[in-house]
């Protein structure tokens, strides 16, 4: 018997040791790299996190990577002072040789597109997380990138710093915003530490990052209120008996002090970005920028080289409140000018009102963001159709947007003579002009650009009854000719007003837009570098650099 179980287990041998040898290298293969770009206050405490993550549990996180290049030298101190982290000298070769699964992006806002396309262009594409304090518009925009590139997309936001273990100010656990339907292979890391709370606040990329923008605009709001009130209290010469009474009654306000002045430049270069990242996302949504904006600028002046010229030197008017600088160095405070000219506002002509009808199955709202780097030259006037949308929208606005969604008439039926609906969009353009026109331009994407063209024609050509008759220019983006039978005579004469007409290289539309595009006899006609959209500053620099030189022709000539 002994004989007998012997001679099973020499057969059984060869395949014990093939399915070992098979579990590991599974496990190796589910372990994820991970690569941090780039190390600063933020960045240094995930590298940590992920440290510490990987001690405690073993085979869910493999090398821990951190590229380097050209960085400053506080940055690769920071980087080279955790244990455990893999140094690359570029971004290249951490995606090459590293074969990273997920890189987590902690750069100032201004540089997080830049460093997602820096990471296509090394040959990423495995699961890309933002978690820097950028607007909506540029999180969106950064997730259709990533994901046009085979990447996998999760939108995501730190609520404050996260602790490190043996830190002796230790606080309760600092929630982590996550949003996108990928972003359960962030969570199944983070969820495994106790200084990290993983909240997932949605579906739709842009939520996390709003979220984090509200959280960023309160907290820089008060530290650069508090700044404010320090430099009025130095400039009349205050300062020390607002630290006393503050240090009596309010010893919270004179300890927050103390923490932003601790901060130091390339924190306040980083919360003025936050700033100016808020004002364009209160922009966006007609909300008052002033306060994010005076919150921006007071970060800069306090961070700039060259702060103690500026009138108030917040920086000494800090340290005279904390009691921390000898008021006998005081200078007298450098008288501010007062401006004795009319306001900006009072001062500016009226805008011309420009109609804007948007694409097939989106909304007013939409287009509101696809035009947001347009020429601010114009008032922009953003419309829903009437006609609920027939169907579901693409799956890129599904991603990214919340419905109602609208469209102008049933794109589904165009194969027939007749389009179902269009009449009752004449009728309602007729209205929206009646009530709150007159619009000087219109402008459009997709089903909306063919739409005004449609528009622009019946003004020149059956003035009387247009919807609109005098339209004196359009924007059309992505236009098309509308396939009408009612309508199709429209199209054999040529239309005359000035017209700015831009598509994509690469626009699924292509030949219909080439279709349309002898109807123009006046028109300035611009290809960016995307698809089927509307010309950004990520694909279309030049092309908006044109719409605003035929923003300031329609301005003369109007």
């Amino acid at each position: 018997c002994c004989w007998l179980l012997v001679v099973v287990f020499v057969l059984l041998l060869p395949i014990l040791k093939s399915v070992t040898s098979d579990f590991g290298a599974v496990t190796a293969k589910l372990a994820m790299n991970i690569g941090v770009v780039h190390p600063g206050e933020l960045g240094t405490r995930l590298l940590k996190l992920l440290v510490e993550i990987r001690q405690e549990n073993t085979g869910l996180i493999g090398n821990v990577y951190v590229a380097l290049g050209s960085r400053s030298e506080q940055t690769i101190a920071n980087a080279t002072s955790v244990e455990g982290v893999v140094l690359f000298g570029t971004l290249d070769d951490m995606v090459k040789n590293g074969k990273v699964d997920m890189i987590l992006s902690v750069v100032l806002p201004s540089h997080a597109m830049d460093m997602a396309k820096e990471c296509i262009e090394a040959g990423f594409t495995g699961t890309y997380c933002d978690m820097n304090t950028i607007p909506t518009a540029t999180a969106r925009q950064i997730g259709r990138v990533l994901s046009e590139s085979g990447c996998k997309f999760v939108d995501a936001g730190f609520l404050g710093l996260p602790e490190i273990k043996g830190e002796a100010h230790a606080t309760a656990a600092v929630t982590l915003a996550l949003a996108g339907k990928d972003s359960a292979s962030v969570s199944s890391i983070f969820s495994l530490c106790s200084a990290v709370h993983v909240k997932h606040v949605g579906n739709r990329i842009g939520e996390a990052s709003a979220l984090l923008l509200c959280h960023s605009m309160f907290n820089n709001g008060l530290e650069a209120l508090l700044l404010n009130v320090a430099a009025v209290a130095s400039a009349e010469h205050v300062d020390a008996l607002l630290g006393e009474d503050w240090g009596e009654n309010q010893p919270q306000l004179l300890a927050k002090v103390g923490e932003i002045l601790s901060h130091g430049e390339k924190r306040w270069r980083c919360q003025s970005e936050e700033m100016k990242s808020a004002s364009k996302l209160l922009d966006f949504h007609d909300i008052s920028t002033d306060m994010v904006e005076g919150a921006a600028k007071t970060f800069t002046t306090l961070g700039s080289p060259s702060f103690g010229k500026s009138p108030v030197d917040l920086s000494m008017a800090t340290k005279r409140i904390l009691g921390t600088e000898d008021n006998s160095s005081k200078v007298e405070p450098t008288p501010l000018s007062h401006s004795t000219s009319m306001s900006t506002s009072s001062l500016k002509e009226k805008k011309p009102r420009v109609l804007c009808l948007h694409g097939w199955r989106t909304s007013a709202r939409i287009m509101k963001y696809q035009f947001r780097d347009m020429p601010k030259d114009f008032d922009y006037v953003f419309v829903d159709s009437a006609q609920d949308a027939r169907g579901p929208p693409h799956s890129v606005i599904s991603a990214y947007f919340e419905p109602p969604f609208f469209e102008w008439w049933n794109k589904d039926a165009e194969a027939g003579s007749n389009l179902e609906g269009l009449t009752d969009t004449l009728d309602y353009i007729r209205k929206i002009n009646q009530e709150q026109g007159p619009f000087d331009g219109i402008a459009g994407f997709s089903q909306g650009s063919g739409l005004a063209l449609l528009l622009c024609l019946l003004a020149e050509q059956k003035t009387e009854e247009a919807p609109i008759p005098n339209v004196k220019f359009g924007i059309f983006c992505s236009p098309f000719v509308v396939s009408d039978s009612r309508v199709d005579y429209l199209y054999e004469t040529k239309l005359h007003m000035p017209a700015f007409v831009t598509y994509g290289e690469t626009d699924y539309i292509m030949e219909r837009i080439q279709q349309a595009l002898p109807v123009f006899e006046d028109a300035v006609v611009a290809v960016h570098s995307g698809g089927h959209e509307v010309p950004t500053k990520w694909n279309g620099k030049p092309v908006l650099e044109e719409t605003r030189t035929f923003a300031q022709r329609v301005l003369m000539s109007i």
